[in-house]
């Protein structure tokens, strides 16, 4: 595994995150082989929200982390405030998903506490200040946005250090060799070429969903899949991967994965494997070392 750190956390954090996302109660064994086979690698970051199975996918993880007595071994990176038709960025659904979550663990306290999605008629002075309410009460550690663009997070942090308060940490944006048609969930934010350079130039914390292409490098065909990344771009950054695949002897998707790995930011990559095997492909990509004109050529074939 490769590990690196976010200001004001003092664990190590595994470059590659599993995602919680299948993470259901009724299929309670084989989320226990995918957190054993993960952590036996191991990775420590897992990517978990309220809105998971409803709360189920926290039940499960719950459940794990107190057969294991492994809590302590984990970093959790936990969301909230997730919203469609009803605005959720508020004081009061941050409090409330705090608790839920933090019942569902059997926890009182997590590592991250992210934002599901942005609400830009909200001001981002007022998300600090409800952030800092449950830093200082001990609860979370350190907060950030997923899917917020990264100048409303450049605002966010001059307003906390006009203020005396502690800033976003992170950002959780989607980000990929795959560049999406659309976003493939309403709200969902994409890493634009300006936030791109932002982040390499800023070394701030870069956690991508979605990071080998939601599976298209795994030639997963769906609707969805269809809809969101089949075009000529992706199409032929597929078949580089291929050709990579069978030079260094591995899949296209831990191709894909390791060009993301390869970037010149401070990230770290949410995987949502289904079973063992996809999460043993997605580990192969911690081997599959890309030099500086792979990396080009992957994205853009020159």
């Amino acid at each position: 595994m490769r590990f690196g750190q976010v200001s004001g956390l003092d664990k190590p954090i595994s470059r590659l995150g599993l995602g919680s996302v299948p993470f259901f109660q009724f299929s309670y064994d084989n989320s226990c082989e995918l957190l054993d086979t993960f952590m036996a690698a191991g990775g420590n970051l897992i990517d978990c929200a309220r809105n998971y199975a409803d709360g189920g996918a926290h039940k499960v993880l719950g459940k794990y982390m107190k057969e294991k007595g492994c809590r302590d071994k984990l970093v959790l990176f936990d969301k909230g405030c997730h919203h469609t038709n009803v605005r959720r960025v508020t004081s009061d659904a941050m409090a409330a998903d705090l608790w839920y979550n933090h019942y569902n663990l059997g926890t009182n306290y997590t590592e991250f506490f992210v934002l599901h999605r942005d609400d830009q008629l909200v001001p981002i002075g007022k998300i600090v200040e409800w952030a800092n309410e449950h830093i200082q009460a001990g609860q979370i550690s350190l907060f950030g946005g997923s899917n917020f663009h990264h100048s409303r997070i450049i605002a966010g942090n001059k307003y906390a250090e006009e203020h005396g308060l502690q800033g976003f940490s992170v950002s959780s944006p989607n980000f990929s060799l795959a560049y999406p048609n659309a976003m493939m969930w309403e709200d969902g934010v994409f890493l634009d070429p300006i936030s791109r350079m932002w982040h390499e130039d800023t070394q701030f914390p870069l956690f991508s969903w979605s990071s080998a292409g939601g599976g298209f490098f795994a030639e997963i065909v769906t609707p969805d899949i269809e809809r969101v990344y089949f075009n000529k771009i992706n199409l032929a950054r597929l078949e580089r991967a291929r050709e990579f695949s069978k030079k260094k002897g591995c899949s296209p998707n831990s191709i894909a994965l390791a060009w993301i790995l390869a970037q010149p930011m401070n990230l770290f990559a949410f995987i949502g494997p289904a079973n063992k095997a996809q999460l043993l492909d997605n580990l192969e990509a911690l081997e599959v070392h890309l030099d500086p004109e792979e990396i080009h050529y992957l994205e853009h074939g020159k």
